[in-house]
């Protein structure tokens, strides 16, 4: 085999959290008792991606994002709640609510006893934790590794760093990560000296200047890669 370990992302790569992410934001706003709106979608949408670009750059901490994005959202509105708790509120439901991207649980199930799997997400420890297991494949992965308890986000070195010192004999050169983001995982296995797959289900453009080992639009294509 080509490689041996992969690390994996979890959001629109193995689960689809877009989708997850629209039931769990209605959710919060029937909680908060705010009529929906492809208005407040949109501010949400673009307050949240505005939020994580910054700590992923390292221009804000992970707490300003679960602290401001639904204060930003919510303005106008009278709600009795702080913004933590209103973000806690919706990723409790974005916990309760774990879609597979298309042939996600074929791949895990093809890969599992041949290579040794790392999840590598930026988020809520307890949140992503809490992901894997209702969908029962905790056990699959030899290591968890989870922006909050790391002290870093993709595509930090600190992050991989922390994930490598937890990994026995591991050999970067037998190392790949799979991702769909360029600028988190791309750019984060490139910073770290492993290989790179884009998974690019949708076969968006590159217009960065993030160059990519290797590029998918189908999980299953990543078998003929690894092997």
């Amino acid at each position: 085999m080509k490689y041996d370990t992969l690390l994996i992302d979890i959001d629109n790569t193995l689960f689809d959290f877009d989708a997850a992410q629209d039931i769990a934001f209605e959710k919060v706003l029937e909680d908060l008792g705010i009529p929906y709106s492809e208005a407040i979608k949109q501010k949400y949408l673009e307050t949240s991606h505005s939020l994580w670009k910054g700590y992923e750059e390292g221009r804000n901490s992970k707490d300003d994002i679960w602290n401001k994005r639904f204060v930003i959202t919510t303005e106008g509105y009278d709600v009795p709640y702080t913004g933590l708790e209103m973000d806690d509120m919706f990723r409790a439901h974005l916990a309760a609510n774990n879609i597979y991207m298309p042939y996600a649980e074929e791949f895990l199930q093809a890969v599992a006893d041949d290579f040794r799997l790392v999840v590598v997400t930026n988020g809520v420890s307890e949140t992503q934790f809490l992901r894997l297991k209702n969908a029962g494949i905790t056990d699959l992965f030899e290591l968890v590794v989870v922006s909050s308890d790391t002290g870093y986000a993709k595509p930090h070195n600190g992050f991989f760093d922390y994930a490598f010192d937890r990994l026995d004999n591991v050999d970067l050169s037998r190392t790949l990560i799979l991702g769909d983001s360029l600028t988190a995982d791309m750019q984060g296995g490139i910073n770290a000296g492993i290989s790179t797959c884009w998974y690019n289900p949708k076969g968006v453009e590159n217009t960065t200047t993030i160059g990519v080992d290797y590029e998918v639009h189908d999980l299953r294509d990543v078998l003929e890669i690894v092997r």
